[in-house]
């Protein structure tokens, strides 16, 4: 019997963007998937948007009357989904048809979560993007998030963990990642490039804000105070940020 598989959306106002998100999964070359949409207090009448995947069921669609963020939608969807495996997309990426079926071939592994390189969609073109050895333990990420913003995981194994932070203003996904490694040990990276990364709209991403990532760097610094327990990981996690920051900075004054 083949594992059922959740994608979680979190929304806000991209309707456009979302059906386009939502469409990719629905083109997977594996099922049987759940899609579960969290409509995070949109304005823009995205649940009248979505009304034939809604009526139709291709959807399972969760509405906050009021945003409460992308965490809380993200964790809404996951304690809602009945996957036996888990997986993020956000509402203004896209998956490449494989995506789904490449990670079920995979996970006869004992890591714990899997993730791939990704299709980094510019004004200027597409290419390529992964960085870091295929595995990935605790102490490598702690220098740098090197998985990127989604994995594929058992579900049981993201509520053990305490699924994502919501008081961090930033940087939820790489704490997440760093507590699964620290329970469950090292991820592993797949071949291929199946996450399509969409930076050529206009609408705001939530890891491009400068200063969301020095608040979350400040908490995050106290959070794994105890495992930094080299000078050099402590100066490898700062001129990531250092770098981060100074680029993020770059396209502010040219946008």
């Amino acid at each position: 019997m083949s594992s059922l598989v959740s994608i979680y959306i979190p929304t806000h106002n991209r309707k456009h963007l979302l059906t386009r998100a939502i469409d990719s999964v629905l083109a997977q070359t594996y099922s049987p998937i759940e899609i579960v949409v969290v409509d995070d207090g949109s304005s823009d009448g995205t649940k009248a948007h979505l009304n034939d995947y809604i009526q139709s069921k291709k959807i399972k669609f969760i509405r906050n009357e009021t945003p409460k963020g992308a965490c809380y939608s993200r964790n809404a969807a996951i304690k809602s989904a009945k996957g036996e495996y888990v997986t993020g997309l956000d509402d203004d990426d896209e998956f490449t048809p494989e995506r789904i079926e490449n990670f079920i071939q995979d996970t006869n592994t004992d890591s714990s979560f899997l993730f791939t390189g990704y299709l980094l969609k510019e004004p200027r073109g597409i290419r390529t993007y992964e960085r870091g050895p295929a595995k990935q333990d605790m102490k490598n990420l702690l220098k740098r998030n090197t998985v990127g913003s989604q994995i594929f995981v058992k579900k049981d194994k993201i509520l053990a963990v305490g699924s994502f932070d919501e008081t961090l203003p930033a940087w939820q996904d790489y704490d997440l990642w760093l507590r699964l490694t620290e329970k469950y040990g090292a991820a592993k990276r797949i071949p291929g490039y199946t996450y399509v990364v969409d930076t050529t709209h206009d609408h705001e991403r939530i890891s491009s804000n400068p200063e969301n990532i020095d608040k979350a760097y400040a908490i995050f610094q106290k959070k794994y105070l105890s495992f930094l327990t080299s000078s050099a990981a402590k100066r490898a996690t700062k001129i990531y940020l250092d770098k981060l920051l100074s680029k993020l900075s770059r396209q502010k004054t040219v946008s």
